[in-house]
C-alpha cells in the first residue's frame, strides 16, 4: 500500500538523509530494523529508584517475572520470548468498498481519535486505509470494526511484526477490576506488582482479566484477524497470565493449599474447548506467584476463562458442648466382699472373703 505524510512529517523524517533506511541514524552509523530470530528469548534487568505496583501488560510470551526489594528502591528481572501482532493497514478501491460503508462511516468513525480513513494522496480521494481497529473504549467497539473490515480484507493480517514489550497499566485501565488487584487493598503487606497478563491479539481486554462473581472465573477478550497474510494459514494465539498467589486467595479466600486451574477458549459462537492444566507456583525473594499459559488458539474473537479451584482440607468436627462431649472417668470395680465375726475366748477377728471361714479356734459370733 501507500501512505501520504503531512509535510511536516514529511520534512522532519527526511531531514537528515532523504534516502536513508535507517530506523535510528547518527553520524556515524545507522540502526535498521530486524525480525526477532525464532526460539530466542529476551532479558531486561531494571534497577528503579521508587517502588512500582499495579498490574502489568505484555506483548511478549511465557514471561518470567521477578521483581524484589533492593536498598533504594526496586529490581526487576524480566525474561519473555517475543510474540507476533497481527496488523490490519490495507487500501481498497472507494469502489469497491460495500454500499454501506458511507453511512457506516458517519455512524462508527467519524468521532473516534483517529486519522481519516480515505486516502488524501489524491483529490478526490480514490482509495479506502483501513486501519488497525484500535482499542477505545473497550473491546466491543473495535471487534465490530474488526468485523466490519474482514469481510473487505479477507479476514488476513497485512503483517505481523514482531514486538518485546511490557509496561504498567495505567488507573483508567484498572477502574473496572476487582479490589484483589489493587496494590492498596489492605489485606496486601505492602504495594507492589500483583499481576501480569500478555497476549499477541490484535485486539485485547482493556486492563487486567475481569473477575465474574457468578462463574467464579477470570475472563478475558482477546480478536483478530483468523489468517497470516497468505489468507491460508491460521494465525494462532498466545495468552499468559502471573499473579501473586495471595492475589488468587483474595478473589476465592483460598488457602495456602495448591491451586489448580481450567482455562476456557470460548468462540464467537458460544463453542467452548477445555483444557485442565496444572499452573506453576514459584516462591522467591520477589513472592509467592502462579504462573498460567494457553497457546494456539484461533480468532476471530474468542473470550479466554481462567477458573481457579483449590481441594477443600478436612477439618475434624468440634462438638457444641464440649463438656458433654468428655467422657466421664472410669471408676474402679470393687469386688463384692462378705464379712463374718469369729471369736476366740475375748478375742474377735472380722474376716471377709467371698465366703469367709473363721480360722481354726475361732468360731462365728
Amino acid at each position: 500500500g501507500r501512505w501520504f505524510y503531512y509535510e511536516a512529517e514529511r520534512n522532519t523524517a527526511l531531514q537528515k538523509n532523504p534516502f536513508s533506511t535507517c530506523a535510528v541514524e547518527e553520524d556515524t552509523f545507522c540502526m535498521n530494523k530486524r525480525a526477532f530470530p525464532n526460539d530466542i528469548r529476551f532479558q531486561v534487568v531494571l534497577r528503579l529508584r521508587s517502588s512500582t505496583n499495579g498490574w502489568l501488560f505484555g506483548r511478549v510470551q511465557k514471561p518470567d517475572v521477578s521483581i524484589s526489594s533492593i536498598p533504594g528502591g526496586e529490581r526487576w528481572d524480566l525474561t519473555a520470548a517475543p510474540v507476533r501482532i497481527p496488523q490490519i493497514w490495507e487500501f481498497v478501491p472507494l469502489a469497491k468498498m460495500p454500499s454501506t460503508f458511507e453511512k457506516w462511516k458517519s455512524e462508527n468513525w467519524e468521532d473516534t481519535p483517529s486519522s481519516p480513513l480515505q486516502d488524501l494522496s489524491t483529490s478526490p480521494p480514490t482509495l479506502v486505509r483501513i486501519p488497525n481497529a484500535l482499542n477505545v473504549g473497550g473491546v466491543d467497539i473495535p471487534i465490530k470494526w474488526l468485523n466490519y473490515w474482514m469481510p473487505i480484507t479477507g479476514d488476513k493480517a497485512t503483517v505481523s511484526p514482531g514486538i518485546w514489550s511490557i509496561r504498567n497499566l495505567g488507573p483508567s485501565e484498572m477502574n473496572t477490576s476487582s479490589n484483589c488487584f489493587d496494590s492498596g487493598n489492605s489485606r496486601y503487606k505492602e504495594k507492589r506488582v500483583t499481576g501480569m497478563v500478555t497476549s499477541n491479539a490484535m485486539i485485547t481486554t482493556p486492563g487486567p482479566p475481569q473477575f465474574d462473581q457468578k462463574e467464579q472465573a477470570l475472563t478475558y477478550q482477546v480478536a483478530g484477524p483468523h489468517f497470516e497474510r497468505d489468507g491460508k494459514t491460521l494465525f494462532r494465539g498466545t495468552y499468559d497470565l502471573i499473579m501473586r498467589k495471595d492475589v488468587a486467595q483474595c478473589l476465592y479466600n483460598f488457602t495456602n493449599a495448591p491451586i489448580k486451574a481450567t482455562i476456557s477458549v470460548i468462540s464467537a459462537s458460544g463453542e467452548e474447548v477445555v483444557a485442565t492444566e496444572q499452573i506453576a507456583e514459584r516462591n522467591d525473594s520477589s513472592g509467592e506467584w502462579i504462573t498460567l499459559g494457553k497457546y494456539g488458539f484461533t480468532f476471530s474473537s474468542p473470550k479466554l476463562k481462567v477458573k481457579l479451584t483449590q481441594e477443600k482440607v478436612a477439618t475434624p468436627s468440634t462438638p457444641s458442648n464440649p463438656s458433654a462431649a468428655k467422657p466421664s472417668p472410669a471408676k474402679p470395680i470393687k469386688p463384692s466382699k462378705n464379712a463374718i465375726v469369729c471369736v476366740k475366748g475375748k478375742v474377735k477377728k472380722i474376716v471377709t472373703g467371698a465366703k469367709p471361714k473363721c480360722p481354726p479356734g475361732y468360731r462365728v459370733s
